[in-house]
């Protein structure tokens, strides 16, 4: 099950490029799934085949997707966004 903001994740990546990195974690139930959702995105998209049972997605509590996750340079993760309207905003507090 992908639910992809790509085209907000698309201004996101024009806008930020070179100061934002987005890595996207697809959770579809197939790998053809993911493959069709991940084809035609620019950014490092990979595929857990555990899906929403994965263990990292209790471990990140990952309750609705999308998810996203601010995570610095040392990778620590700085803030969580439930809201993909909030995503851009959250960005811009940490450039």
């Amino acid at each position: 099950m992908q639910r992809s903001l790509v085209g907000s994740e698309m201004c996101i990546e024009t806008e930020y490029k070179g100061r934002v990195t987005i890595f996207q974690v697809g959770l579809d139930q197939t790998l053809g799934a993911w493959r069709d959702a991940a084809k035609n995105i620019p950014w490092i998209a990979v595929y857990d085949p555990a899906g929403e049972a994965s263990k990292y997605v209790q471990q990140y509590q990952v309750y609705s997707i999308p998810t996203s996750f601010i995570i610095d340079k040392n990778g620590e993760i700085q803030e969580r966004i439930q809201d993909p309207l909030e995503l851009k905003k959250a960005i811009q507090k940490y450039l």
